[in-house]
């Protein structure tokens, strides 16, 4: 429902119009973590990702533009996200198949599923402007990569090696 403020003397609480209860009453009341996943340990690799990536991104443009010019580096751009596109859009449209033909056979995708999730990574990073971000894009886009950072992922990931992707 919609929340309302209601003021308790220095204390503000939020309150649902429908049950009168405290937004902070009903967080207490939820069960504890649905796992214990550490979040904290992906905060660096956030960082990179937010922070880092974009510098590093706008040095490249300031770099590649005083070398070539800013109109044929645009034209590089935008040739390397319709590139990348095509290239995504192939690439996804067989792993897709591949599912789907693994669903049918009974056997469990988990590395179809696998490919395809970085796949859709790599789409992502194509179509976003910047020469760090095409060459990791460009190189998700390599079967051998995708499955190299695969079987990285099921060793880092898997405890006790229960689970085959």
């Amino acid at each position: 429902g919609r929340l309302r403020a209601a003021s308790h003397s220095s204390r503000r609480e939020v309150r649902s119009s429908t049950d009168g209860r405290s937004r902070n009453s009903l967080w207490r009341s939820l069960p504890g973590p649905v796992c214990s996943f550490p979040v904290s340990r992906f905060v660096p690799a956030l960082t990179a990702l937010f922070v880092i990536i974009p510098l590093v991104e706008i040095a490249l443009f300031v770099a590649v533009g005083q070398q070539i010019g800013f109109w044929p580096m645009v034209l590089i751009v935008i040739v390397t996200a319709v590139t990348g596109s095509m290239l995504v859009s192939r690439q996804g449209r067989n792993a897709y198949a591949q599912v789907r033909l693994e669903f049918a056979s009974g056997q469990f995708p988990g590395k179809s599923l696998a490919h395809g999730a970085m796949i859709l990574v790599a789409g992502a990073l194509l179509i976003t402007p910047g020469f760090l971000t095409d060459i990791i894009g460009f190189l998700l886009l390599v079967p051998a990569v995708r499955e190299t950072l695969r079987r990285w992922a099921v060793r880092r990931y898997t405890p006790g090696r229960t689970l085959t992707l």
